[in-house]
């Protein structure tokens, strides 16, 4: 109740608005866009506040996966975003924020809030950056022409060849990295 009350927006919680009532679960305007929409099976943290961590099972749901680092993205990069890497952090998670998959209503907004993570020891990276990042990760180790890590390779496949694109299907993963989307409406 009083998260509705506070402030002075034009648009309150539960109000008609261009995609149906705003943030009520099953109205459009709360769906996640068809190109993240999740795939049978993967799951989605229907969070109730600002931050992904709060009164949801995420954090069960990395640990269970012994997942450590996570590469963050969404909207709003001053609040949601922010809150979601403070909670993150505390609960000892490491966080790559995606600055070019962050936005906000404001650009200023956008651009402090990306401060601020970068002021408290928070990495932020494009998405370019973080796929140059992936990339390296990904690379096979070599030692006397015998693969000691990395995806596993066809014969065709020659030392130094470009590895297989890493994807989000934990079938397929990388010894020491484990991909997985997570959708938060």
């Amino acid at each position: 109740k009083h998260k509705v009350e506070r402030g002075e927006p034009s648009l309150r919680i539960g109000q008609p608005g261009p995609m149906g009532r705003i943030l009520v679960r099953g109205e459009p305007g709360h769906d996640i866009i068809p190109e993240l929409y999740p795939v049978e099976g993967e799951p989605v943290i229907d969070k109730p506040g600002k931050g992904a961590f709060y009164q949801t099972d995420l954090e069960l749901m990395l640990k269970n996966r012994e997942i450590d680092t996570l590469f963050v993205c969404g909207v709003t990069t001053e609040v949601c975003v922010n809150t979601t890497v403070r909670e993150a952090n505390d609960r000892g998670f490491r966080c790559i924020v995606i600055s070019d998959c962050c936005a906000s209503y404001f650009p200023d907004f956008h651009t402090a809030g990306l401060a601020m993570i970068k002021a408290q020891g928070g990495m932020v990276g494009d998405k370019d950056a973080v796929a140059a990042l992936l990339r390296k990760l990904l690379e096979p180790t070599y030692r006397d022409g015998v693969v000691l890590d990395g995806f596993p390779r066809t014969p065709v496949q020659a030392a130094g060849t470009t590895p297989p694109t890493a994807t989000m299907n934990e079938s397929r993963q990388h010894p020491s990295l484990k991909f997985w989307k997570l959708s938060c409406p």
